[in-house]
């Protein structure tokens, strides 16, 4: 084995994957995003280190098939290293691990990603990758063979095995003049497809990274909606018309290029392609007419999804999870067949798909008249006995490799509730809950754990039906304190006048603290403080209020923090907001009977509730504390709900329930506790207000910016609500 020939070939990948990251870095330069160091520096130590790797000196220059293997299977593990660096040094994937899926996912333009918030990352990391979907989609190798003619004539061992198919030929006599051609048909594609998206309304940023997710057939996308976010029939019909373009082999271009029409119209493999989208797409559009409602919708989705799946791309612009079971079966179907020989798709590819159907025809034949003789013709040629054993032993490798894989993932034992976007608990419960009544016989005990009680003086105290919530009001008029009880769980507290003029349009940074959040610091009035310090304090004055409810059956878990400038100095202060939680749920819904303006009728609606509030703008501690719902207490027994409803059964209730479901996307799927007064009206909060809980599946839904629906459905019952304007 030439191991000096493998790392020198190596060394030269290195240094052009630190050439490449130079694009990245300038993207980042244009955004002013401090991310294009971390591209320069890896840039810089790749280069370094490819240089040294690519001047090794060696007499002996041949590579054969052996090499040829190692070096296309080390150089997708050794790009995907180098290219992870990025990610992970400037923390925007905090975990190595985790960049480097991502960056093997890129690369290999396989499309699975483990961020679940694409849009939070920059420009010149969303940039970067995209662009290993580009590179990747043609071949690392054959991206560098040409760029880099070798004088050996040993490359055509690095073409045979880098690029997928049964058969590679060569399109000139010069493997390099070779890749240089499929480069530049494939560059020309993506440039042309950039054109007609920005004709489509698509920013010009938008239209670059997903040109080069759609040439690489990888997917990967900048919304977390996919293309789904852009809502256009146009965008859709032009990003379908180029997947399906890059799902075609490269050799059928250059034969354009040379006006060879005749030659292009007998390939047997591209009538195979358009035909199975053509009848797949057909089937589907009929099978989803019940969603979409018309024709034209339900063919728009159809195709898209389909040729996003046969070329392996990935993108996304409705919940085909949704569909029927035949239209599911179909899209699994076109996984595995996958796009053409020669193209940037993946899959088995079509021609060994026509190899192995044709092979079983002649051995069915066989069968029946042992004495016939049959050959095996594609593409008007017979098919060489090596090449039948090539596409045999890759169909059993590839059916090894995907029951080792569904095995593996098997340990995990995961069903469609751990696949959900929540934790089911262990048990789940139908519950009675009743309204905090006896709060103000615990007032000494609340000014115990906030203020001494002589800072205040009492202003006025008074039990008021009209007013919301009866209590006692203290204030201090010199320094702006003030303290609000109500005996039905609700307070509210403030150091300040200011610590309730809270502008929104000040607000320039929210921070979700249930998910990954970075540890950032913050200048407040009296000095710099991390978010992880502040968040500390908050959670200790949200534990004062805890303890004066030993009873309360609702725990506070800190949900996300709204950053507000405060003022010229450029400091700035935290809201921090506390989700209640029930039973290890942290969402509940009220449910609320709203008389409609027009009609004088009744109609449904739900809101959140119980959102704890806590203001941070001193170093020292919180301003202002506020519970804008009251505190429950468990009251009776709890009834353990024996059987619950599986998510898949509640999806399916929803979308029978959902005529006008044509054009959305669920964008959200969460479990909750829905509470309803047991009084059988608008909760009003009051001290000793009963309510009756079960847990429900809550899906949101978006058809338009700043139009959202949701649905809930029982987890023991199935019942059905569906309410408009969430």
């Amino acid at each position: 084995m030439n191991r000096k020939m493998i790392f020198r070939i190596l060394g030269n990948i290195i240094m052009f994957e630190g050439a490449i990251m130079l694009l990245p870095f300038l993207v980042s330069l244009i955004y002013k995003e401090h991310t294009a160091i971390y591209f320069i520096i890896t840039a810089a130590v790749a280069i370094a280190i490819g240089y040294i790797l690519a001047n090794l000196k060696t007499e002996n220059r041949h590579i054969y098939a052996k090499e040829g293997f190692i070096i296309v299977a080390l150089s997708w593990v050794v790009v995907s290293l180098v290219g992870a660096l990025p990610f992970y040094i400037s923390g925007e994937i905090p975990n190595y691990i985790d960049a480097f899926f991502e960056t093997v996912s890129g690369f290999t333009t396989t499309g699975s990603t483990i961020l679940n918030d694409i849009e939070v990352l920059s420009r010149g990391m969303l940039f970067w990758r995209c662009f290993t979907h580009w590179i990747g989609g043609m071949g690392v190798l054959v991206f560098v063979l040409a760029l880099i003619p070798k004088s050996e004539g040993q490359d055509m061992f690095l073409m045979k095995a880098e690029v997928p198919g049964p058969i590679v030929g060569k399109l000139v006599s010069k493997v390099h003049m070779t890749a240089r051609i499929l480069y530049g048909i494939y560059a020309f594609l993506t440039v042309i497809e950039i054109i007609f998206l920005l004709f489509g309304g698509m920013p010009l940023f938008d239209s670059i990274v997903h040109a080069f997710s759609t040439a690489g057939t990888g997917g990967y996308a900048i919304k977390n909606s996919s293309i789904a976010f852009y809502n256009s029939y146009y965008i859709d019909m032009v990003v379908t018309v180029f997947m399906l373009l890059f799902g075609i082999n490269f050799n059928l271009y250059y034969l354009l290029l040379l006006k060879d029409f005749k030659q292009i119209f007998k390939s047997e493999e591209l009538r195979w392609y358009i035909l199975i989208i053509a009848v797949f797409t057909g089937i589907i559009t009929v099978n989803t007419l019940d969603i979409y409602g018309n024709v034209s919708e339900s063919f728009r989705y159809s195709i898209f999804q389909v040729t996003s799946i046969i070329t392996t791309t990935g993108f996304a612009t409705t919940d085909f999870g949704m569909w029927p079971t035949l239209s599911q079966i179909l899209l699994l179907l076109l996984m595995v067949v996958g796009a053409c020989a020669g193209s940037t798709g993946g899959g088995m590819k079509i021609s060994r798909i026509m190899i192995l159907v044709k092979s079983a025809k002649c051995s069915i034949k066989k069968m029946v008249s042992p004495r016939s003789v049959t050959t095996i013709n594609v593409e008007g040629k017979s098919v060489d006995k090596q090449v039948l054993d090539f596409a045999y032993s890759y169909f059993v490798v590839y059916a090894l490799i995907f029951f080792a894989s569904v095995l593996l993932i098997s340990f995990e034992n995961l069903d469609i509730k751990n696949c959900a976007f929540f934790d089911v608990p262990d048990k789940m419960y139908e519950a009675k809950l009743l309204q905090a009544g006896d709060l103000l016989q615990k007032e000494n005990q609340i000014f115990e754990s906030y203020v001494p009680k002589k800072r205040f003086k009492k202003k006025y105290y008074k039990k008021n039906p009209n007013s919301s919530p009866p209590g006692p009001e203290y204030e201090n008029t010199e320094t702006g304190e003030r303290l609000l009880l109500g005996n039905n769980g609700f307070i509210n507290y403030r150091k300040s006048e200011e610590s309730d003029e809270i502008e929104e349009e000040n607000l320039f940074e929210t921070v979700w603290l249930d998910r990954k959040y970075e540890d950032k610091t913050y200048q407040l009035q009296d000095g710099t403080i991390s978010l992880k310090q502040a968040v500390e304090l908050a959670k200790k004055e949200e534990e004062k209020w805890e303890k004066t409810v030993t009873k309360n059956v609702l725990k506070s878990r800190p949900s996300k923090v709204d950053v507000y400038k405060n003022g010229e100095d450029g400091s700035v202060f935290l809201r921090f907001c506390f989700r209640k939680t029930y039973h290890g749920v942290e969402e509940l819904v009220q449910k609320k009977l709203m008389e409609s303006a027009d009609t004088k009728s009744l109609s449904v609606e739900y809101a959140d509730c119980y959102d704890d509030q806590i203001v941070v703008s001193s170093c020292k501690g919180a301003d202002s504390f506020l519970s804008n719902e009251g505190v429950m207490y468990e009251a009776g027994k709890q009834k353990e709900i024996k059987t619950v409803l599986s998510l898949q059964s509640a999806l399916k209730l929803v979308s029978k329930e959902l005529p006008s479901y044509h054009g959305y996307h669920i964008s959200k799927i969460s479990l909750c506790y829905r509470m309803c007064s047991d009084a059988g009206k608008e909760s009003e909060h009051e001290a000793g207000e009963k309510y009756t809980t079960s847990p429900c599946y809550l899906m949101l839904f978006s058809e338009k910016e700043n139009q959202e629906e949701f649905a809930l459905v029982d987890c023991k019952t199935g019942t059905v609500d569906y309410v408009r304007n969430y």
